[in-house]
């Protein structure tokens, strides 16, 4: 991993910091500490399934994305892992990544063909959300008396654009 300068970053500029901290720091020292993001999609006569994500470990300094495309008995995946870079809004890893449009009305999700497989996996998909998102109650997972697991999650219902 490779030594970070103390500069601020992108999301610095924005008011949404939880701690006084910059953006660039997590407000806990504990390596399991991440940020995910999940996308399914599915036709309702299952013919297909499209599971895709993509992970921010920021004590750990790594980026991992995954899809996953089932359709009858055939299953095609991508997966990639990378150092996480300076800039948090960049959401790219490998071929896979993410385009915030409208911070929580427009996304589009992307992953690119790898030209040495013409038959391998590849989508260029743009949500448009039908209403707000809404918090899911907050999360907390004990084993006896030690905390291991802590979350929030946000979801909302979406139709494709277009």
């Amino acid at each position: 991993m490779s030594v970070q300068s103390p500069r601020p970053v992108p999301l610095d500029e924005y008011p949404v910091h939880q701690v006084p901290l910059s953006m660039r720091y997590v407000a806990t020292g504990d390596r399991n500490a991440y940020d995910r993001c999940i996308f399914q999609v599915f036709d309702h006569e299952g013919a297909a399934l499209l599971i895709a994500g993509l992970g921010v470990y920021p004590n750990t300094g790594v980026m991992d994305a995954f899809a996953t495309l089932r359709t009858g008995e055939r299953l095609h995946a991508v997966r990639a892992s990378d150092v996480l870079g300076e800039d948090r809004t960049r959401l790219e890893v490998g071929p896979l990544r993410i385009e915030v449009r409208q911070p929580l009305r427009t996304l589009r999700l992307v992953c690119e063909a790898d030209p040495a497989d013409p038959l391998g996996l590849s989508f260029d998909l743009t949500w448009q959300a039908e209403f707000p998102p809404v918090w899911e109650p907050h999360h907390l997972g004990r084993t006896g008396d030690r905390l291991t697991l802590e979350g929030a999650a946000s979801s909302r219902p979406v139709r494709p654009a277009g």
